[in-house]
């Protein structure tokens, strides 16, 4: 009886090893936690970064090799996603943050877009996401179950989101590309514009 004991005790302890392991790796990867932010008030701005953002807007090799954009340059002759980004970027959104009209543009068919509540955790700021994060990390079924809000079956590679029904807080928004998913996070600010929000956000990434 001794034995049995002494051995169910020590099949618990690695269980629960293996678990904090597993918790420790989904955290990582939890679709609703945001690690950072890439502020941006118009698209072709420079992007202020705070924190160390978990969010998922590079191609992959060999994906997207459609040619929606047969130019770097529009008809006004401004640079286009692909010159100005090196063609790395599936999409780009401002301004983040935002208050209430949200653009998403890629040089690509926008086809779905999620917008998914989250929580801003100032940890894993020193994690390399881009040996973590990939276009298949999460599926269709589990972004559309966490989604706010949802935008289907879109064209184009402009699209103009009213935010206004969101409430303040963090989001990552989810676009779908040529079936593949990308994300990147996003910052809902107050109806009130004021520094006061501002101040309280580069507060809490700075410090």
């Amino acid at each position: 009886m001794k034995k049995i004991l002494i051995l169910f005790t020590l099949v618990l302890f690695f269980s629960c090893h293996n678990n904090d392991g597993h918790m420790d790796y989904d955290k990582r990867t939890d679709i609703g936690l945001v690690t950072g932010v890439d502020c941006r008030e118009d698209e072709y701005s420079t992007p202020l970064r705070l924190g160390n953002p978990n969010s998922f807007t590079k191609k992959e090799p060999d994906e997207l090799t459609d040619s929606t954009t047969e130019t770097p340059t529009d008809s006004s002759g401004e640079l286009s996603i692909t010159d100005y980004t090196n063609n790395d970027i599936a999409f780009i959104m401002y301004p983040n943050p935002v208050i209430s009209n949200l653009m998403i543009t890629s040089d690509h068919n926008l086809t779905d877009i999620w917008i998914v509540p989250a929580q801003a955790e100032k940890i894993y700021q020193d994690t390399d996401f881009s040996s973590i994060l990939h276009s298949k990390l999460y599926s269709e079924t589990e972004i559309e179950s966490r989604a706010e809000l949802t935008i289907n079956n879109t064209t184009g590679g402009t699209l103009q989101v009213n935010a206004d029904d969101l409430s303040p807080g963090y989001y990552k928004v989810f676009v779908k590309i040529n079936g593949e998913f990308y994300w990147d996070n996003l910052i809902k600010q107050g109806n009130a514009t004021g520094f006061e929000d501002i101040y309280s956000i580069m507060n809490f990434w700075n410090n």
